[in-house]
């Protein structure tokens, strides 16, 4: 993915096709200049999904450990700038 403004927003969707139960991690490094956000919402089989969940900031990483993902749920990971300098 990649940003190219202030309004820009990138999604990436994944389902989980596996036929078991995955655990994992989301990590957004900062390279240049703006600020940037790494958010995720997973869909399950049934319907059901998760409101928008974003991740905190550590100097110029953004992470969000330890997501479970249940066989054949989905998530979308939307990246976006908020901010240009």
């Amino acid at each position: 993915m990649s940003i190219t403004n202030s309004t820009d927003v990138d999604w990436y969707k994944w389902t989980n096709t596996a036929g078991q139960n995955k655990l994992i991690n989301l990590l957004l490094y900062k390279t240049g200049e703006g600020n940037y956000d790494l958010g995720i919402m997973i869909r399950y089989q049934d319907g059901e999904e998760t409101t928008k969940l974003y991740a905190a900031e550590d100097g110029k990483v953004r992470y969000i450990p330890n997501l479970y993902i249940p066989a054949g749920a989905f998530f979308v990971l939307l990246e976006r700038m908020i901010t240009m300098r």
